[in-house]
Protein backbone atom coordinates (compact mmCIF):
# COMPACT_ATOMS: atom_id res chain seq x y z
CA UNK A 1 0.00 0.00 0.00
CA UNK A 2 2.86 2.60 0.66
CA UNK A 3 4.27 2.08 -2.51
CA UNK A 4 1.46 2.10 -4.53
CA UNK A 5 0.11 5.39 -2.70
CA UNK A 6 3.48 6.88 -3.32
CA UNK A 7 3.89 6.02 -6.96
CA UNK A 8 0.44 6.78 -8.01
CA UNK A 9 -0.10 10.33 -6.01
CA UNK A 10 3.55 11.89 -6.13
CA UNK A 11 4.15 10.57 -10.26
CA UNK A 12 0.71 13.07 -10.78
CA UNK A 13 1.52 15.49 -8.33
CA UNK A 14 5.33 16.33 -10.31
CA UNK A 15 4.49 16.08 -13.91
CA UNK A 16 1.96 18.54 -13.71
CA UNK A 17 3.00 21.06 -15.78
CA UNK A 18 -0.67 23.49 -15.95
CA UNK A 19 -1.81 25.38 -19.19
CA UNK A 20 -0.08 25.89 -22.33
CA UNK A 21 -1.50 29.03 -25.02
CA UNK A 22 -2.64 26.35 -26.98
CA UNK A 23 -5.58 25.38 -24.38
CA UNK A 24 -3.96 22.09 -23.76
CA UNK A 25 -2.97 20.79 -20.12
CA UNK A 26 -2.33 17.03 -18.88
CA UNK A 27 -2.84 14.95 -15.72
CA UNK A 28 0.59 12.89 -16.46
CA UNK A 29 -0.48 9.81 -14.11
CA UNK A 30 -3.51 8.45 -13.46
CA UNK A 31 -4.79 4.99 -12.33
CA UNK A 32 -7.40 2.62 -12.09
CA UNK A 33 -7.81 -0.63 -10.31
CA UNK A 34 -5.85 -2.72 -7.41
CA UNK A 35 -8.31 -0.55 -4.57
CA UNK A 36 -7.49 2.92 -6.75
CA UNK A 37 -9.88 5.12 -8.52
CA UNK A 38 -9.51 8.76 -10.06
CA UNK A 39 -11.52 11.31 -10.34
CA UNK A 40 -11.32 14.21 -12.91
CA UNK A 41 -13.12 17.81 -11.94
CA UNK A 42 -13.11 20.04 -15.26
CA UNK A 43 -14.31 23.46 -14.23
CA UNK A 44 -14.85 26.65 -15.74
CA UNK A 45 -15.84 29.65 -14.05
CA UNK A 46 -16.83 31.57 -16.70
CA UNK A 47 -19.93 33.06 -18.49
CA UNK A 48 -19.83 31.31 -21.63
CA UNK A 49 -19.86 27.34 -22.60
CA UNK A 50 -16.54 25.67 -23.08
CA UNK A 51 -16.22 22.41 -24.74
CA UNK A 52 -13.03 20.18 -25.15
CA UNK A 53 -12.22 16.47 -24.46
CA UNK A 54 -10.91 14.58 -21.92
CA UNK A 55 -8.47 11.87 -23.55
CA UNK A 56 -6.60 8.74 -22.29
CA UNK A 57 -2.83 7.50 -22.95
CA UNK A 58 -1.17 4.16 -21.85
CA UNK A 59 2.71 4.70 -21.00
CA UNK A 60 3.64 4.52 -24.75
CA UNK A 61 1.28 7.20 -25.92
CA UNK A 62 -1.72 4.78 -27.00
CA UNK A 63 -5.06 5.23 -26.48
CA UNK A 64 -6.02 3.79 -23.24
CA UNK A 65 -9.59 2.58 -22.45
CA UNK A 66 -10.71 2.68 -19.06
CA UNK A 67 -13.83 1.88 -16.76
CA UNK A 68 -16.43 4.91 -16.19
CA UNK A 69 -19.73 4.53 -14.63
CA UNK A 70 -21.50 5.01 -18.54
CA UNK A 71 -18.78 2.51 -20.05
CA UNK A 72 -15.68 1.85 -21.42
CA UNK A 73 -13.65 4.65 -23.07
CA UNK A 74 -10.55 6.17 -23.83
CA UNK A 75 -12.02 9.90 -24.87
CA UNK A 76 -14.68 11.55 -22.74
CA UNK A 77 -16.45 14.73 -24.71
CA UNK A 78 -16.57 17.73 -22.55
CA UNK A 79 -19.28 20.20 -22.35
CA UNK A 80 -18.76 22.42 -19.95
CA UNK A 81 -22.08 24.86 -19.24
CA UNK A 82 -20.98 28.54 -17.91
CA UNK A 83 -20.28 28.14 -14.12
CA UNK A 84 -20.07 24.47 -14.25
CA UNK A 85 -17.53 22.18 -13.54
CA UNK A 86 -17.95 18.00 -15.47
CA UNK A 87 -16.78 15.30 -13.18
CA UNK A 88 -15.53 11.88 -14.75
CA UNK A 89 -14.47 9.21 -12.26
CA UNK A 90 -12.91 6.07 -13.32
CA UNK A 91 -14.29 3.07 -11.61
CA UNK A 92 -11.72 0.51 -9.99
CA UNK A 93 -12.46 -1.92 -12.13
CA UNK A 94 -9.01 -1.94 -14.19
CA UNK A 95 -7.58 -5.66 -13.94
CA UNK A 96 -4.31 -5.20 -14.28
CA UNK A 97 -4.33 -2.06 -12.79
CA UNK A 98 -4.55 0.46 -15.31
CA UNK A 99 -1.51 3.18 -15.95
CA UNK A 100 -1.14 6.36 -18.23
CA UNK A 101 -1.81 10.18 -18.51
CA UNK A 102 -4.67 12.20 -19.48
CA UNK A 103 -5.13 15.47 -21.80
CA UNK A 104 -7.64 18.32 -21.55
CA UNK A 105 -8.19 20.05 -24.62
CA UNK A 106 -10.68 22.88 -24.66
CA UNK A 107 -11.34 25.76 -26.26
CA UNK A 108 -10.87 27.96 -23.14
CA UNK A 109 -8.15 28.95 -21.41
CA UNK A 110 -10.07 29.89 -18.49
CA UNK A 111 -10.72 26.14 -17.85
CA UNK A 112 -9.15 24.62 -15.19
CA UNK A 113 -8.88 20.73 -13.75
CA UNK A 114 -8.06 18.90 -10.47
CA UNK A 115 -8.12 14.92 -10.11
CA UNK A 116 -8.77 13.08 -6.71
CA UNK A 117 -6.96 9.81 -5.98
CA UNK A 118 -9.39 7.83 -4.28
CA UNK A 119 -8.24 4.45 -1.84
CA UNK A 120 -9.96 1.62 -0.61
CA UNK A 121 -9.54 2.33 2.65
CA UNK A 122 -10.98 5.36 2.79
CA UNK A 123 -7.66 7.35 1.87
CA UNK A 124 -8.11 10.14 -0.63
CA UNK A 125 -5.92 13.16 -1.64
CA UNK A 126 -6.66 15.84 -4.39
CA UNK A 127 -3.67 16.91 -6.59
CA UNK A 128 -2.78 20.24 -8.57
CA UNK A 129 -0.69 20.75 -11.52
CA UNK A 130 2.54 22.05 -10.60
CA UNK A 131 4.88 24.45 -12.35
CA UNK A 132 8.13 23.52 -13.49
CA UNK A 133 12.10 25.72 -12.72
CA UNK A 134 15.18 24.27 -12.63
CA UNK A 135 15.36 24.74 -8.60
CA UNK A 136 13.20 23.63 -5.78
CA UNK A 137 13.25 23.18 -1.98
CA UNK A 138 10.76 21.43 -0.09
CA UNK A 139 10.51 20.29 3.93
CA UNK A 140 11.22 16.91 4.92
CA UNK A 141 11.12 14.71 7.96
CA UNK A 142 11.05 10.97 8.92
CA UNK A 143 9.80 9.62 11.75
CA UNK A 144 9.35 5.51 13.17
CA UNK A 145 5.92 5.65 12.07
CA UNK A 146 6.48 8.39 9.17
CA UNK A 147 8.24 9.32 5.86
CA UNK A 148 8.29 11.99 3.37
CA UNK A 149 7.94 11.08 -0.41
CA UNK A 150 9.72 12.71 -3.08
CA UNK A 151 8.92 12.73 -6.78
CA UNK A 152 10.32 14.72 -9.91
CA UNK A 153 9.68 14.99 -13.50
CA UNK A 154 11.95 16.18 -15.99
CA UNK A 155 11.76 17.57 -19.52
CA UNK A 156 14.80 16.33 -20.54
CA UNK A 157 17.75 13.75 -19.96
CA UNK A 158 19.65 16.12 -17.79
CA UNK A 159 20.08 14.84 -13.74
CA UNK A 160 18.72 16.46 -10.91
CA UNK A 161 21.54 16.95 -7.78
CA UNK A 162 19.57 16.38 -4.50
CA UNK A 163 21.38 17.99 -1.24
CA UNK A 164 19.45 17.25 2.06
CA UNK A 165 19.98 19.56 5.23
CA UNK A 166 19.20 19.32 8.73
CA UNK A 167 17.40 21.80 10.97
CA UNK A 168 20.50 23.43 11.81
CA UNK A 169 21.81 23.95 7.79
CA UNK A 170 24.33 21.11 8.14
CA UNK A 171 24.66 19.26 4.61
CA UNK A 172 23.71 15.06 5.62
CA UNK A 173 24.85 14.23 1.92
CA UNK A 174 24.15 15.01 -1.75
CA UNK A 175 23.25 12.54 -4.82
CA UNK A 176 21.87 12.31 -8.33
CA UNK A 177 18.31 11.46 -8.16
CA UNK A 178 17.94 7.83 -9.17
CA UNK A 179 16.25 7.68 -12.48
CA UNK A 180 16.37 6.32 -15.98
CA UNK A 181 13.95 7.62 -17.88
CA UNK A 182 11.94 11.02 -17.08
CA UNK A 183 10.05 10.31 -13.57
CA UNK A 184 10.80 9.55 -10.28
CA UNK A 185 9.86 8.95 -6.95
CA UNK A 186 11.22 7.81 -4.22
CA UNK A 187 10.95 8.26 -0.13
CA UNK A 188 13.30 9.70 1.87
CA UNK A 189 14.45 6.85 4.05
CA UNK A 190 15.35 5.10 0.44
CA UNK A 191 17.65 8.45 -0.77
CA UNK A 192 19.18 8.26 2.40
CA UNK A 193 18.81 5.37 4.27
CA UNK A 194 21.17 6.03 7.73
CA UNK A 195 19.10 8.78 8.78
CA UNK A 196 18.07 8.07 12.29
CA UNK A 197 14.48 7.68 13.01
CA UNK A 198 13.54 11.14 14.38
CA UNK A 199 15.10 13.68 11.05
CA UNK A 200 14.07 17.43 10.20
CA UNK A 201 15.08 19.33 7.26
CA UNK A 202 14.64 20.19 3.89
CA UNK A 203 16.01 18.82 0.14
CA UNK A 204 17.27 21.02 -1.47
CA UNK A 205 16.46 19.61 -5.65
CA UNK A 206 19.00 22.02 -8.80
CA UNK A 207 19.17 21.12 -12.19
CA UNK A 208 20.43 22.46 -15.38
CA UNK A 209 17.09 21.53 -17.28
CA UNK A 210 13.49 22.23 -16.03
CA UNK A 211 11.58 19.71 -14.00
CA UNK A 212 9.19 19.71 -11.63
CA UNK A 213 8.82 18.56 -8.18
CA UNK A 214 6.61 17.63 -4.99
CA UNK A 215 6.58 15.65 -1.95
CA UNK A 216 4.29 13.61 0.17
CA UNK A 217 3.76 13.09 4.00
CA UNK A 218 3.03 8.99 4.85
CA UNK A 219 2.39 7.57 7.55
CA UNK A 220 -0.83 5.35 9.67
CA UNK A 221 -3.29 7.48 8.74
CA UNK A 222 -1.03 10.86 7.75
CA UNK A 223 -1.52 11.41 3.89
CA UNK A 224 -1.00 14.66 2.71
CA UNK A 225 1.03 16.87 -0.20
CA UNK A 226 4.02 19.15 0.60
CA UNK A 227 4.49 21.79 -1.63
CA UNK A 228 7.64 22.73 -3.29
CA UNK A 229 9.21 26.28 -3.55
CA UNK A 230 10.94 27.12 -6.29
CA UNK A 231 14.47 27.92 -5.98
CA UNK A 232 16.74 30.28 -8.43
CA UNK A 233 19.86 30.19 -6.62
CA UNK A 234 21.25 32.46 -3.25
CA UNK A 235 23.72 34.85 -5.40
CA UNK A 236 23.26 36.17 -8.88
CA UNK A 237 26.41 34.43 -10.05
CA UNK A 238 23.91 31.70 -9.57
CA UNK A 239 23.22 31.74 -13.02
CA UNK A 240 23.76 29.55 -15.49
CA UNK A 241 24.57 31.76 -19.11
CA UNK A 242 26.14 29.05 -20.95
CA UNK A 243 23.97 25.82 -21.28
CA UNK A 244 24.57 22.15 -22.95
CA UNK A 245 21.52 21.26 -25.21
CA UNK A 246 20.85 18.14 -23.60
CA UNK A 247 18.17 17.15 -26.38
CA UNK A 248 21.86 17.44 -28.79
CA UNK A 249 24.31 15.48 -27.09
CA UNK A 250 25.36 12.22 -28.42
CA UNK A 251 27.90 9.48 -26.64
CA UNK A 252 29.83 6.57 -28.19
CA UNK A 253 31.85 3.92 -26.41
CA UNK A 254 34.62 1.90 -28.08
CA UNK A 255 36.98 -0.23 -26.62
CA UNK A 256 39.14 2.05 -24.81
CA UNK A 257 37.86 5.62 -26.41
CA UNK A 258 34.88 7.56 -26.01
CA UNK A 259 33.26 10.11 -28.26
CA UNK A 260 31.04 12.39 -26.89
CA UNK A 261 29.34 15.76 -29.21
CA UNK A 262 27.15 18.32 -28.77
CA UNK A 263 25.96 21.85 -28.73
CA UNK A 264 26.49 24.73 -26.09
CA UNK A 265 24.09 27.67 -25.94
CA UNK A 266 24.71 31.44 -24.88
CA UNK A 267 22.71 32.71 -22.32
CA UNK A 268 24.50 35.87 -21.87
CA UNK A 269 23.94 39.47 -22.70
CA UNK A 270 27.52 39.44 -23.99
CA UNK A 271 29.82 37.67 -26.37
CA UNK A 272 31.73 34.73 -24.85
CA UNK A 273 35.59 33.97 -26.08
CA UNK A 274 37.79 30.63 -26.20
CA UNK A 275 34.31 28.68 -25.23
CA UNK A 276 35.22 25.39 -24.03
CA UNK A 277 33.47 22.17 -22.39
CA UNK A 278 35.06 20.11 -20.15
CA UNK A 279 34.32 16.45 -19.88
CA UNK A 280 34.57 14.28 -16.96
CA UNK A 281 33.85 10.35 -17.71
CA UNK A 282 32.73 7.90 -14.44
CA UNK A 283 32.90 4.05 -14.20
CA UNK A 284 29.60 2.21 -12.94
CA UNK A 285 31.86 2.07 -9.20
CA UNK A 286 32.05 5.88 -9.15
CA UNK A 287 35.73 6.50 -10.27
CA UNK A 288 36.90 8.49 -12.71
CA UNK A 289 37.87 6.95 -15.79
CA UNK A 290 38.56 9.91 -18.43
CA UNK A 291 38.09 13.46 -18.97
CA UNK A 292 38.95 15.57 -21.49
CA UNK A 293 38.50 19.58 -22.55
CA UNK A 294 37.68 20.64 -25.73
CA UNK A 295 37.24 23.97 -27.31
CA UNK A 296 34.14 24.21 -29.57
CA UNK A 297 33.42 25.57 -33.12
CA UNK A 298 31.11 28.68 -32.80
CA UNK A 299 31.10 32.15 -34.29
CA UNK A 300 34.23 33.86 -36.24
CA UNK A 301 35.10 37.33 -34.36
CA UNK A 302 37.88 40.09 -33.83
CA UNK A 303 38.80 40.69 -30.68
CA UNK A 304 40.10 43.68 -29.26
CA UNK A 305 43.89 42.75 -29.69
CA UNK A 306 43.04 42.48 -33.68
CA UNK A 307 43.40 38.22 -32.89
CA UNK A 308 40.48 35.95 -34.53
CA UNK A 309 38.61 33.29 -32.77
CA UNK A 310 35.77 31.11 -33.84
CA UNK A 311 35.50 30.11 -30.29
CA UNK A 312 32.81 32.52 -29.90
CA UNK A 313 29.40 32.42 -29.06
CA UNK A 314 27.07 35.88 -29.23
CA UNK A 315 23.98 36.19 -27.26
CA UNK A 316 21.46 33.59 -28.59
CA UNK A 317 23.81 31.17 -30.55
CA UNK A 318 25.02 27.97 -30.00
CA UNK A 319 27.84 26.46 -31.34
CA UNK A 320 29.16 22.99 -31.38
CA UNK A 321 31.59 20.39 -30.12
CA UNK A 322 33.73 17.28 -30.68
CA UNK A 323 35.68 15.41 -28.18
CA UNK A 324 37.37 11.41 -27.99
CA UNK A 325 39.26 10.44 -25.55
CA UNK A 326 41.01 7.24 -24.00
CA UNK A 327 38.97 5.69 -21.36
CA UNK A 328 40.48 3.20 -18.16
CA UNK A 329 37.22 1.40 -18.00
CA UNK A 330 33.27 1.28 -19.39
CA UNK A 331 31.72 4.31 -18.45
CA UNK A 332 28.76 4.66 -17.15
CA UNK A 333 28.48 8.52 -17.02
CA UNK A 334 29.61 11.40 -17.78
CA UNK A 335 29.40 14.93 -16.51
CA UNK A 336 29.62 17.87 -19.24
CA UNK A 337 30.64 21.83 -17.97
CA UNK A 338 30.98 24.56 -20.26
CA UNK A 339 32.91 27.40 -19.31
CA UNK A 340 34.38 30.53 -21.24
CA UNK A 341 35.40 33.95 -21.36
CA UNK A 342 32.97 37.07 -21.50
CA UNK A 343 34.49 39.76 -23.89
CA UNK A 344 32.89 42.64 -26.18
CA UNK A 345 34.02 41.33 -29.61
CA UNK A 346 33.93 42.81 -33.26
CA UNK A 347 32.99 41.81 -36.60
CA UNK A 348 35.68 40.47 -38.81
CA UNK A 349 35.49 42.60 -42.53
CA UNK A 350 36.04 39.32 -44.50
CA UNK A 351 33.40 37.03 -44.18
CA UNK A 352 33.63 33.41 -45.34
CA UNK A 353 30.22 31.80 -46.05
CA UNK A 354 28.68 28.90 -47.25
CA UNK A 355 27.17 29.71 -50.14
CA UNK A 356 25.97 25.91 -51.54
CA UNK A 357 26.81 22.13 -50.74
CA UNK A 358 25.14 18.99 -50.73
CA UNK A 359 25.65 15.84 -48.68
CA UNK A 360 26.59 12.44 -51.05
CA UNK A 361 27.00 9.04 -50.47
CA UNK A 362 30.69 7.84 -51.21
CA UNK A 363 30.74 3.92 -51.89
CA UNK A 364 31.03 2.95 -48.26
CA UNK A 365 27.48 4.39 -47.59
CA UNK A 366 29.52 7.51 -46.02
CA UNK A 367 28.16 11.02 -46.19
CA UNK A 368 30.27 13.37 -48.56
CA UNK A 369 30.48 16.97 -48.55
CA UNK A 370 31.00 18.94 -51.12
CA UNK A 371 30.30 23.29 -51.95
CA UNK A 372 31.63 26.32 -52.63
CA UNK A 373 32.40 29.04 -50.42
CA UNK A 374 32.71 33.07 -50.77
CA UNK A 375 34.41 35.59 -48.85
CA UNK A 376 31.80 38.61 -49.36
CA UNK A 377 33.35 40.70 -47.07
CA UNK A 378 35.17 43.81 -48.07
CA UNK A 379 39.22 42.40 -47.31
CA UNK A 380 40.91 39.73 -48.33
CA UNK A 381 41.06 36.85 -45.60
CA UNK A 382 43.24 34.19 -44.86
CA UNK A 383 43.89 31.15 -42.68
CA UNK A 384 40.72 30.19 -43.85
CA UNK A 385 39.10 27.00 -42.24
CA UNK A 386 35.28 25.36 -42.70
CA UNK A 387 33.50 22.85 -39.91
CA UNK A 388 30.88 20.88 -40.50
CA UNK A 389 28.67 19.78 -38.14
CA UNK A 390 26.41 16.67 -39.23
CA UNK A 391 22.88 16.42 -37.20
CA UNK A 392 20.28 13.52 -36.78
CA UNK A 393 16.96 14.03 -37.68
CA UNK A 394 16.57 14.98 -33.71
CA UNK A 395 18.68 17.62 -33.89
CA UNK A 396 21.66 15.51 -32.22
CA UNK A 397 25.49 16.20 -33.51
CA UNK A 398 26.59 13.61 -35.05
CA UNK A 399 30.01 14.48 -35.58
CA UNK A 400 31.93 17.92 -36.25
CA UNK A 401 33.87 17.64 -38.93
CA UNK A 402 36.90 20.00 -38.36
CA UNK A 403 39.09 21.69 -40.99
CA UNK A 404 37.11 20.62 -43.61
CA UNK A 405 39.45 20.63 -47.10
CA UNK A 406 39.02 23.93 -48.42
CA UNK A 407 40.22 24.90 -52.08
CA UNK A 408 42.71 27.88 -51.29
CA UNK A 409 42.92 29.19 -47.72
CA UNK A 410 43.39 32.80 -48.70
CA UNK A 411 40.72 34.33 -50.10
CA UNK A 412 40.68 37.86 -52.22
CA UNK A 413 37.34 39.89 -51.96
CA UNK A 414 34.21 38.03 -54.16
CA UNK A 415 36.38 35.28 -54.79
CA UNK A 416 34.71 31.57 -54.36
CA UNK A 417 36.61 28.01 -53.50
CA UNK A 418 35.10 24.63 -53.16
CA UNK A 419 35.45 22.53 -50.35
CA UNK A 420 35.31 18.65 -50.24
CA UNK A 421 35.25 16.84 -47.10
CA UNK A 422 34.64 12.66 -46.58
CA UNK A 423 33.08 11.46 -43.16
CA UNK A 424 32.69 8.46 -41.49
CA UNK A 425 29.37 8.91 -40.93
CA UNK A 426 26.59 7.07 -42.61
CA UNK A 427 24.49 9.16 -45.15
CA UNK A 428 21.52 7.35 -43.77
CA UNK A 429 21.73 9.19 -40.90
CA UNK A 430 22.74 12.62 -41.56
CA UNK A 431 19.24 14.97 -41.73
CA UNK A 432 20.88 18.36 -41.74
CA UNK A 433 24.54 19.75 -42.13
CA UNK A 434 25.23 22.85 -40.38
CA UNK A 435 28.81 25.11 -40.91
CA UNK A 436 30.93 27.40 -39.13
CA UNK A 437 33.74 29.49 -40.35
CA UNK A 438 37.23 30.52 -39.03
CA UNK A 439 39.36 32.89 -41.30
CA UNK A 440 41.96 35.63 -40.24
CA UNK A 441 41.29 39.39 -42.22
CA UNK A 442 44.10 39.39 -44.82
CA UNK A 443 44.87 43.13 -43.89
CA UNK A 444 45.05 42.81 -39.77
CA UNK A 445 47.46 40.44 -38.35
CA UNK A 446 48.16 40.67 -34.32
CA UNK A 447 50.38 43.32 -33.09
CA UNK A 448 53.34 41.56 -31.17
CA UNK A 449 53.74 43.61 -27.60
CA UNK A 450 56.71 42.99 -25.28
CA UNK A 451 58.16 40.27 -24.81
CA UNK A 452 58.48 40.50 -27.87
CA UNK A 453 61.18 37.37 -27.90
CA UNK A 454 58.27 35.27 -26.05
CA UNK A 455 55.50 36.39 -28.40
CA UNK A 456 57.72 36.13 -32.01
CA UNK A 457 58.89 32.24 -30.64
CA UNK A 458 54.90 31.59 -30.22
CA UNK A 459 54.30 32.77 -34.08
CA UNK A 460 56.70 30.99 -35.14
CA UNK A 461 55.75 27.89 -33.58
CA UNK A 462 52.05 28.33 -34.52
CA UNK A 463 51.12 24.76 -36.67
CA UNK A 464 47.94 24.88 -39.17
CA UNK A 465 46.11 22.96 -36.95
CA UNK A 466 43.07 24.97 -35.52
CA UNK A 467 43.96 24.19 -31.80
CA UNK A 468 47.30 24.93 -31.95
CA UNK A 469 46.41 28.24 -33.19
CA UNK A 470 44.15 28.76 -30.49
CA UNK A 471 46.09 27.62 -27.71
CA UNK A 472 49.11 30.05 -29.42
CA UNK A 473 46.60 33.02 -29.54
CA UNK A 474 45.32 32.52 -25.40
CA UNK A 475 49.24 32.47 -24.60
CA UNK A 476 49.29 35.76 -26.53
CA UNK A 477 46.78 37.73 -24.17
CA UNK A 478 47.95 36.20 -21.64
CA UNK A 479 51.50 37.31 -21.56
CA UNK A 480 49.63 41.45 -22.24
CA UNK A 481 46.94 41.16 -19.64
CA UNK A 482 44.35 40.73 -21.64
CA UNK A 483 42.65 37.63 -20.07
CA UNK A 484 38.67 38.26 -19.30
CA UNK A 485 36.51 37.20 -16.62
CA UNK A 486 35.33 33.60 -16.52
CA UNK A 487 31.66 32.52 -16.80
CA UNK A 488 30.92 28.67 -16.23
CA UNK A 489 27.80 27.31 -17.04
CA UNK A 490 25.64 24.40 -15.15
CA UNK A 491 27.28 20.88 -15.16
CA UNK A 492 25.21 18.09 -16.40
CA UNK A 493 24.98 14.28 -16.34
CA UNK A 494 24.43 12.37 -19.03
CA UNK A 495 23.94 8.10 -18.21
CA UNK A 496 25.39 5.94 -21.22
CA UNK A 497 23.33 3.05 -21.62
CA UNK A 498 25.37 -0.11 -20.13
Amino acid sequence: MRRLVLFFVLAFFTCGFGHSADQVFHFPHFGDGGGLTTMFVITNPCDSPASGSLSFFDSSGSPLTVPLATGKTSVVPLNIAARSSVIVATTGESDPVAVGYARVEVNSTNVGGLAVFRFANGTEASVLPVGINRGFWLFVEKGAALDTGVAVCRNSIASIDITLHDANGVAMGTKSMPMSGRHSAKFLSELFPALPNSFKGFLLLTSANDFAAIGLRFGGSILSTLPSNAFAGCEASAQRNLEIDLESVRTKQDQNYLTVTGAVINHDLTDTVWTQVAVVAWGADGSMVGGETTYITGTNRRLSSGIFTNTCLRPGERGYFWLFTSIAAPVARVDLTPFAEVRITGAPLGTLSVISHNVETDSYGWAKLTGQVKNAGTVGLKNAGLDAILLDAKHGVLNVELGCTLETRTMAVGQIGTFNESTTIQRQLVDAVDFRAEWDDGATSASLAAPEAFLADIATARRVSRDERIRSRYLEEQVRGERSPLVVGGRVTISLPQ
